[in-house]
Formats: C-alpha cells, sequence, structure tokens
C-alpha cells in the first residue's frame, strides 16, 4: 500500500460554505466564553488566534483556495505509540510533584492509612518471612487478609509494589502504574469504538487526568481510586466482543475476562455494579441494531465464554466472598439530604469544590470544562445517526449515575427499599465517577465528528483546515485543564507520624507481647504496622463477623472488651483522653512524656485459661479477674498456645477452655496434642475446650474456600492461556498423529 495519500479538493466560488455558516456564531461564542472563563496564557492565546483570523478576512485572502494535502499513512503500531505518548508526556510533567519514591513521603490523604492496611500488614511479614499471610491479626481482633472486602492482595498491580517496597513508597509505585493504564485503557476504548485521532487522544487525556480518579486519591481512598483505571478497558473487551468486525480476534472476549477480574481484585466492589449496569445497556443497544442472525448469535456466544472465563479467573475472590457475605459487618448508614440535581451535574464541569463542601473523594469529579460542550455538542448532533448506539446508551447511564448521586430521591429510595444489597452502596455522590466515563467518551464522539465535518474528510481548503485547527486548540487547552486536576487534588507528605515514637518506644519495652493499642480515631496506622502491633479501633467501615457463640453469652469482642492500651495526645485534644476515660481506660504515669497511654484494666490476655462455668455470667469485668494468662507462640497465620503442669496445679476443678484473642471467623482449625479438636466461638473469639491433663494448643487459619477458588483461578488462567494461543490446534495435531 502506498503510504501517502494524494487528496485534492475542487474549486469552490467566493461565497462562504453553508457549513461554515453554521459553525461560524458557534465558534465565535465559544471564543468569547473562552476568553473570560480560561485563565492566562490559554486566554491571550485565544485572543491571538481571533486577532489573525479577523486579519486574514479583512485582507481578503482567498480562503477558498484549492491546495492538496499529502496525509501519510502510518503504521498502526507507530499511531498508538506517538498518540499515547503525547497524552502520557503530558501527565507525566503534570505530576512531577509527585514523582518522589522514597518511603519518607506518602501520598496525602486521611483514609490512607487504614485503607492500605492489608497490603501494609503482608509487606511487612513478607519481608521478614518471604511469605505473605492469609489472615490479619493487627486490626481490630483480626480480619482475613486476602478475602477481606477492602483486600487488593490479588491484583499484582495494586500488590507487588506494595509488597516490596512498603505502603508509603509501593503506592506511588502502584499509582504511576495505574495512570498511563488507564490513558491508554482510554485510548483503546475509543480506537474499539472506531473514533479517530482527535477522538482518541481526548479520551486517553480526559480520562488519564479524571477528577474522580484525583479527587479519591487525593483523600487516599486507594482501592476505590485505582479501581475507576480498569472499567474502560472492560467496556473496550465488551464491546469487542460484541461487534462482528472483531468476531475473528480472541483476546476481546479475553479483555472483558482479565479486565473485570483486576476490577473485582481491586479491594472494592464499589464500581462493579455501575459498570455492569453499563454493560448490560450497551448489549440492550447492540440487540436494538438488528444485527443478523448469525453476528447476534456469535456475539451472544462469545459474551457467555467471556462471562464464564470471568468468574472463573475471579473465583479466588468471589467463592469466599460468597460463601461467606454474612460475616461481612460495616456501619449501615443512612442517606445524607437530597442534593439538587444541577448542582450535582455541575461536578462534571467545576474544577473546584462547591463553598462548604470539602470532601474531594465524594464530591470532586471533574472531567470536562464546560465552554467545551460548544464543541461537543454540535458533534454529537451531527453524529447522531452514525454513533446512536453509543450516544444514547451513554446519555441513559450519565442520567441514571446523576440520580443515583443525588444521595437520598424518592427514586432511589425506592430502589433501595425494594433491594436492600444496594445498601453496600453508600456516599452515593460517588456514582458520578461511573457517570464521568460516559461523559468523557460523548466529549471524544463529538470533538472527533466536529472535526470530521470540519475537514470533510481530509478534503479541505485553507477555512475549514483554519476551523479544524481551531477545534483542535480548544480540545488542547481542554485536556490540559483537566489533566491538572493530579496539582488541584493529589500531593506528598512528609511520611512523618505522631504515632511513630510511642510506638517504637512501647514495642521496645515489651519486644516479644502481642500488644493491642486503642487510638480515638483511624488516621495513623502506618506506625502501627511497622512495630506489628495491633489497631484496636480498626477499620471503620468494616470487620469481621464472628461465628455465634457455641459456649457462653459473653461478648469478647472490642465492642466489649477494648486493647490493653490506649494512646492519647493532651497537648493536641483534649477529647482523645475522655474519650479513652470512657472506654474504660485508666491513665498511667507519663511523666516528661509529650503523649499519654492509658492502660484497660478489664483487657483479656492474649491467651487465657477460664473456666467454661464463670462464661455464663454477663460481666466481661468480673471475668478478666479470673482469666490465667497463658503462654503462647504467635506466628501471623496460626497461634500456639502452651498449658503446663504448674498452672494445672493451681486450677480449681471445672471444665477449661483456652481462648485467644482473635475473632473466631470460618477457617480457622484446633489441634490439641497434635489431634484436631473442634473450634469454640467463645462469645465471638476463638477457643477450645481442653481436657484434664498438659497441652499444646494450635490454632491455625486454613480458609477452604479461598483454597478451592483459588485452585479454579489458577485452572482459567491455563484455560485462557490454551485459548489466546488456540492451543485447540496443537490438540487436533497431536490426536492426528495418535490415529495415524
Amino acid at each position: 500500500m502506498n503510504p501517502t495519500e494524494n487528496i485534492a479538493h475542487p474549486v469552490l466560488s467566493r461565497t462562504i460554505n453553508p457549513r461554515m455558516k453554521r459553525w461560524l456564531p458557534l465558534l465565535l461564542v465559544a471564543w468569547v466564553l473562552l476568553a473570560l472563563v480560561l485563565p492566562r496564557p490559554y486566554s491571550d492565546v485565544l485572543f491571538l488566534t481571533a486577532v489573525l483570523l479577523s486579519v486574514t478576512v479583512v485582507l481578503n485572502v482567498r480562503l477558498h483556495r484549492e491546495i492538496t494535502v499529502r496525509v501519510p499513512a502510518l503504521p498502526a503500531a507507530l499511531r498508538c505509540i506517538l498518540e499515547t505518548g503525547v497524552v502520557l508526556v503530558c501527565l507525566l510533567v503534570l505530576t512531577t510533584h509527585l514523582q518522589e519514591f522514597s518511603s519518607g513521603t506518602r501520598l496525602n490523604g486521611g483514609e490512607f492509612s487504614y485503607l492500605i492496611g492489608s497490603g501494609a500488614v503482608a509487606s511487612q511479614i513478607y519481608q521478614r518471612t518471604g511469605a505473605v499471610p492469609l489472615w490479619n491479626p493487627f486490626m481490630r481482633q483480626g480480619e482475613p487478609l486476602v478475602e477481606n472486602p477492602f483486600a487488593f492482595m490479588l491484583n499484582p498491580l495494586m500488590s507487588l509494589p506494595v509488597l516490596e517496597l512498603g505502603p508509603a513508597a509501593g503506592a506511588k509505585v502502584a499509582l504511576f502504574i495505574h495512570i498511563p493504564l488507564l490513558a491508554v485503557g482510554g485510548w483503546f476504548l475509543a480506537s474499539v469504538l472506531g473514533l479517530r485521532a482527535p477522538g482518541r487522544m481526548l479520551l486517553a487525556a480526559l480520562l488519564g487526568g479524571s477528577g474522580s480518579l484525583t479527587g479519591m486519591m487525593g483523600e487516599g481512598f486507594y482501592q476505590m481510586a485505582l479501581s475507576q483505571v480498569y472499567v474502560p478497558w472492560v467496556y473496550a473487551g465488551l464491546i469487542g466482543t460484541l461487534y462482528p468486525q472483531h468476531h475473528a480476534s480472541r483476546w476481546p472476549p479475553v479483555l472483558l475476562a482479565v479486565a473485570t477480574m483486576l476490577l473485582l481484585f481491586s479491594g472494592t466492589y464499589w464500581f462493579a455494579l455501575p459498570t455492569a449496569i453499563g454493560c448490560a445497556l450497551l448489549m440492550v443497544f447492540y440487540a436494538l441494531s438488528r444485527p443478523p442472525v448469525h453476528d447476534f448469535s456469535m456475539a451472544l456466544r462469545r459474551v457467555a465464554f467471556a462471562l464464564v472465563l470471568m468468574l472463573g479467573l475471579s473465583a479466588a475472590r468471589l467463592l469466599p466472598q460468597i460463601v461467606h457475605h454474612g460475616y461481612v459487618e460495616h456501619l449501615n448508614e443512612e442517606f445524607r439530604r437530597s442534593r439538587n440535581l444541577t448542582e450535582v451535574m455541575q461536578a462534571f464541569f467545576a474544577p473546584r469544590l462547591p463553598d462548604g463542601v470539602t470532601n474531594r473523594a465524594i464530591y470532586y469529579h471533574y472531567i470536562l470544562p464546560l465552554p467545551f460542550l460548544l464543541v461537543v455538542v454540535p458533534g454529537l448532533i451531527l453524529g447522531a445517526r452514525r454513533w446512536w448506539r453509543v450516544i444514547v446508551p451513554a446519555l441513559l447511564l450519565i442520567v441514571l449515575f446523576v440520580l443515583w448521586a443525588q444521595e437520598s430521591s424518592p427514586l432511589i429510595d425506592a430502589a433501595y427499599r425494594t433491594f436492600p444489597f444496594l445498601r453496600e452502596w453508600r456516599f452515593t455522590t460517588r456514582m458520578l465517577a461511573a457517570g464521568a466515563v460516559w461523559v468523557a467518551v460523548l466529549a471524544a464522539i463529538g470533538l472527533d465528528e466536529a472535526v470530521r465535518h470540519a475537514q470533510q474528510e481530509m478534503r479541505v481548503n485553507i477555512g475549514r483546515a483554519l476551523l479544524a485547527a481551531v477545534i483542535l486548540l480548544f480540545a488542547a487547552f481542554t485536556t490540559l485543564d483537566v489533566m491538572t486536576n493530579w496539582q488541584r487534588t493529589v500531593w506528598l507528605l512528609r511520611n512523618d507520624s505522631l504515632n511513630r515514637l510511642p510506638m517504637v518506644n512501647l514495642r521496645v519495652n515489651y519486644p516479644d507481647e502481642f500488644l493491642s493499642v486503642m487510638t480515638p480515631d483511624f488516621w495513623d496506622y502506618l506506625p502501627f504496622y511497622e512495630t506489628l502491633t495491633r489497631a484496636a479501633y480498626g477499620n471503620p467501615d468494616y470487620w469481621a463477623g464472628a461465628l455465634p457463640a457455641t459456649q457462653g453469652e459473653i461478648d469478647f469482642t472490642l465492642r466489649t472488651v477494648r486493647g490493653q492500651y490506649g494512646l492519647a495526645y493532651p497537648g493536641l485534644d483534649g477529647q482523645d483522653a475522655e474519650d479513652l476515660q470512657r472506654m474504660g481506660y485508666q491513665r498511667l504515669d507519663n511523666v516528661g512524656l509529650w503523649y499519654d497511654w492509658w492502660y484497660n484494666p478489664e483487657a483479656l490476655p492474649y491467651a487465657a485459661l477460664l473456666n467454661l462455668d464463670d462464661i455464663q455470667r454477663d460481666s466481661p469485668a468480673f471475668l478478666t479477674s479470673l482469666t490465667i494468662p497463658l503462654m503462647y507462640d504467635h506466628n501471623i497465620d496460626s497461634v500456639r498456645v502452651y498449658l503446663d503442669e504448674a498452672t494445672l496445679d493451681e486450677l480449681p476443678a471445672g471444665q477449661f477452655a483456652i481462648v485467644v484473642q482473635e475473632t473466631a471467623y470460618p477457617g480457622w482449625t484446633v489441634r490439641v496434642n497434635g489431634q484436631p479438636a473442634p473450634v469454640e466461638s467463645i462469645g465471638g473469639i476463638l477457643g477450645v475446650v481442653v481436657p484434664e491433663g498438659a497441652h499444646t494448643v494450635e490454632f491455625i487459619y486454613q480458609p477452604t474456600w479461598f483454597y478451592a477458588g483459588a485452585i479454579i483461578t489458577l485452572a482459567s488462567a491455563g484455560l485462557t492461556i490454551v485459548y489466546l494461543l488456540r492451543g485447540e490446534h496443537l490438540l487436533k495435531w497431536i490426536m492426528r498423529g495418535r490415529k495415524s
């Protein structure tokens, strides 16, 4: 094929083209609005452009003059590199303030330290032992580390940097893996849709600088921010799976399955539901387009295959979560006040939060400057017949997500009453993040159509070329303004923790003891992970539920029995000390210290022996005076407890149980003197009834359903590789060889 193409346009009359007449008023309005809205130097460039065009008209330059344009036909790979390269360089320049990858700084955001918890604990244990644990004993009263709803350990792009580098440095590396992944995902989605270079680059840039991503990352929402990166890849895989031009390719269903798996593995299910709704609507509109029966049948088979493949690949997370969904506990918060529909819509187009609003993780979703609608809307109108199968579902999804984001409204209230599982989706203004993807898609389609009509399929005269150039210049300013979201909302903080010195001192004083410390809040857990100390306050949004009590009626969980130590800073906030005192803590002698240590006299020993007759009483305070501390070895996923003869000699008659302060969660097993024994849930914590005599008791966490899911995931991964490599041809060749 000839790498260049000669295109000529016929000589025109001196009259202005009708299409030019239609565009000139819009262009004039756009210039005026932009000159008023955009800061310098953008407004200066627009002013100079207007002056140049005015001079051109005054001098009566023949804008209709015939010209010939030679357009090189670049290879697809080179075109991809050039287009994405421009976007990625811009993103790289605009994120230079984040490119410091030492452990001395961390990403900003008050929620960061507890949301990164599963990765931070895994990193500490991995650095010390070379293995990743399956149980996390350092949050609240223990919780599963891998099947935890907030755990992202199964997503290698999010977990491996944290494992190797720790939470502070690893989170920054993971962020810089996901920024280009999102931008390239936007470019790829536009490419699968069939957009040309302007639309592809615009979608890559808008998603790469999406306010929904930067706002959540700027508040420390590690999982919720990075999970958005996989959404455009899911949509690209679905569109490639549905439409016949890709039916000969095997990558679309695999991309759909793998991208969905990574979305589910990212430590939150929040964007799984809106993405599933978007996929369903795209499939409906594909069916409404009345494709040929053969194509429709092929598309359904490919989607079904992708769904089965996705379920298999995601089994390691889905299977234990489904089986143990009843043990996921969190706060059930009511809706906030209903928000004005106009106020909600403005979040897409406003680079600043409304007055009085501070939480960027919920309310910041800037994705498109409002003046750019002057290009987008005419482009969408011009391309409506060509793009209706994307434009109409995109508009419906935006409307749905905007209504959902209103928080309390008659429609949403009724839906939440009818489908109680929807209550898992709280703070619903975050649903605008799902709508922002489709706002960007519509902007890309609108720009693509606007440029296409201005250029008239590259048969251009100078006037049309100038018009296309102005539109592209407008788009460039738009994308730069959106990509500046990284500077507006995300920055680095020194990794100096108020809790580090007291936590290190406590660990030095008690090097071998399992420590549990209560704090009045959850903002600063990184020193807890570093010193392997239990953060008794725990995750405010999730805690592991315990098996129903099998012995006694006393609740030993941290709702009634707190950690043995408390930490407060009286010089900063007197409320901290009041909170600890209200919980039953007593202040220790802290002479010369700028922080206060408190002690809980009602705290149970980590491993203890108790009389089963005593636990029928209803007072934990009474019980703690009767418990007998035991020696133990703590090995994260297992705890070995020793009951010796000296302890037995001091016991009165009766039946006894050994308890350890770990949540009695499904998956724990116990061995007494090497023999299996029934696990007891004694007030919500692990226990075992022991016979008379000296014993060695070992509690071991072995999550059977996770192991089963992991086997299915590995088998599905093997099937995926065979499918991509067309392994059935090799199998047929082997079978023919055997027959011959």
